[in-house]
């Protein structure tokens, strides 16, 4: 497995990084190496067809709804929503749906004893659903998430004084 992941990374195959996922999405394992595969290709790529934009924004939603509780993996699942929701506005959509901003919200209100990177990385993928498009602000700001509480508790959380300003550019996205 650890064949097809590299090369699909050296490839910048997200599409089959995807298929990867899909096929693996139990094995903790494969799930560690193929979510870091994506982050890079994320960050060393600006474009993806639409395909593969729609297969992986599906895919973190079933990962989110499959590791909630895997503080590592969360983490990098938030890496990669974070860095392609900032790809494109058409990426930016798809990842902010009421059952993905769901998730994300359980993750933050479940992960609340020494997981502050999980808090931060949270904070960041709000931040980057929500800024600059204001269909996805409303979404975050359905009363149901309890967006704002989630922030506070995320700020309060928090500890690294470089890293207190997450919530706060979370908020500033949502305008609140």
């Amino acid at each position: 497995m650890s064949d097809q992941i590299e090369n699909a990374e050296e490839e910048s195959n997200i599409s089959l990084l995807v298929d990867i996922i899909a096929s693996n999405i139990e094995d903790e394992d494969v799930m560690d190496e193929v979510l870091s595969a994506a982050y890079r290709v994320c960050v060393s790529k600006s474009d993806f067809d639409g395909v593969a934009t729609t297969k992986f924004c599906d895919s973190m939603g079933a990962c989110l709804d499959k590791w909630w509780e895997e503080p590592s993996l969360l983490e990098m699942i938030f890496g990669c929503m974070r860095c392609f929701a900032g790809k494109n506005v058409d990426m930016q959509a798809k990842l902010c749906t009421d059952s993905i901003v769901g998730l994300v919200v359980k993750c933050l209100g479940t992960h609340i004893d020494g997981e502050e990177t999980v808090q931060e990385q949270g904070c960041l993928v709000i931040e980057a659903l929500a800024r600059g498009n204001s269909a996805n602000v409303d979404i975050l700001k359905n009363p149901e998430f309890k967006i704002g509480d989630v922030l506070t508790q995320a700020h309060e959380l928090i500890t690294n004084e470089r890293n207190k300003k997450y919530p706060l550019q979370a908020r500033d996205a949502l305008g609140l």
